[in-house]
């Protein structure tokens, strides 16, 4: 007796586009807070651990249209390195042609910030998802007023 092998597919054919399409809505308090920070003329840069979608490898998991809510815009999947290692925090730098010091990092995992306490940003863990507290915590670090009317 022979068996025929189950048919097999790449992760992101057995995933299906929808899965992650409803994981990528955008937040309402940072996406209102990081309009808010470009209008105060502050740069805004998008350091994202993401893959492709498709074998072809043109279509990746992120927010729709990235590079109108940011001035930089940087794709794990696109690069070949993810966070936490500190080359794609110094390519994110470079892009924005600042220090560390200049620069704030958000991020929802620890190991992430630390990184780049590491590299000497300051730091905002979303914590438990709690974007609105994460979101006064940043406040109080650029000074702008990002959470009311």
């Amino acid at each position: 007796m022979t068996c025929k092998p189950p048919e097999t597919k790449p992760f992101f054919e057995l995933m299906k586009p929808k899965v992650f399409e409803s994981h990528l809505t955008t937040c309402p308090h940072f996406a209102e807070a990081v309009k808010r920070i470009r209008v105060a003329g502050l740069q805004t840069a998008l350091l994202t651990n993401n893959f492709f979608k498709d074998a072809a490898r043109s279509e990746s998991t992120i927010i729709e249209k990235p590079e109108e809510k940011f001035d930089v815009v940087i794709e794990s999947c696109r690069e070949g390195i993810r966070k936490p290692d500190p080359e794609i925090y110094e390519l994110a730098l470079k892009k924005l042609g600042r220090k560390p010091e200049e620069c704030v990092f958000v991020d929802d995992l620890l190991k992430n910030c630390v990184t780049a306490e590491q590299l000497g940003m300051r730091t905002v863990q979303v914590k438990g998802g709690d974007a609105k507290t994460a979101v006064a915590e940043l406040q109080e670090i650029v000074g702008i007023n990002l959470l009311e009317q």
